[in-house]
């Protein structure tokens, strides 16, 4: 975990440069060791590395943050709907408390990452390579898993209920404590998913079995 102290480097510097800057491509693209609290963000430099930071009670609704890097960073409390995550790299990131709707995180890198009691409805991981990714106590109904490499992923007390999961394998994959309902998959893609009663009868229509 992050401490406090070694984030609190010029919080108040950096946005001034933000906003001396405009936001432009002039800014230097790298940002480390900020605390970013109570912020709205309306829009951020292209291309931008965010190392060591943490960003507290902070929106960033509908923000492009396409091909950023965020490494070692703790976003809590935060609202990041419909922003802009695509072909980023997300390493060593937490997500706590946010509201992640509609967030798209397509064609990323996702390592060590953890999101806790957050709500990402409708949010889009296709085609993301995925390792080590541990989602607890959130709401992911709806959301796009679609053409995703999975590797070591711990689930708990998640819903899934909607979401897309074509061409992508779920084997070895523990959804036992997480709801499952109505999810689209291929058959060959269920091979070795684990799950629970529920689970099981709601995969069953994709088999072709009939529960009475």
């Amino acid at each position: 975990m992050l401490s406090e102290t070694c984030m609190k480097k010029s919080v108040v510097s950096f946005f001034e440069e933000l906003e001396e800057k405009n936001f432009n491509k002039n800014i230097d693209d790298t940002i480390e060791n900020a605390y970013i609290k109570d912020q709205t963000i309306k829009t951020i430099a292209d291309s931008l590395e965010i190392r060591t930071s943490k960003f507290e009670n902070v929106i960033l609704s509908d923000v492009c943050m396409e091909g950023f890097s965020f490494i070692h960073v703790i976003f809590e409390n935060c609202d990041l709907s419909n922003a802009d995550f695509s072909e980023s790299t997300i390493h060593n990131v937490i997500f706590k408390n946010c509201k992640l709707i509609g967030t798209n995180f397509s064609k990323s890198s996702i390592m060590n990452v953890q999101i806790e009691n957050s709500i990402m409805t409708y949010s889009n991981f296709s085609v993301c390579r995925i390792r080590k990714l541990e989602i607890e106590r959130t709401n992911a109904s709806f959301g796009c898993f679609n053409d995703v490499v999975f590797k070591d992923i711990l689930l708990e007390d998640c819903d899934f209920t909607g979401c897309e999961f074509l061409h992508t394998p779920l084997s070895g994959i523990d959804f036992s404590s997480s709801v499952i309902d109505g999810i689209l998959i291929q058959s060959h893609d269920i091979k070795g998913m684990i799950t629970n009663e529920r689970g099981a009868i709601s995969l069953a229509s994709i088999l072709g079995i009939i529960v009475k």
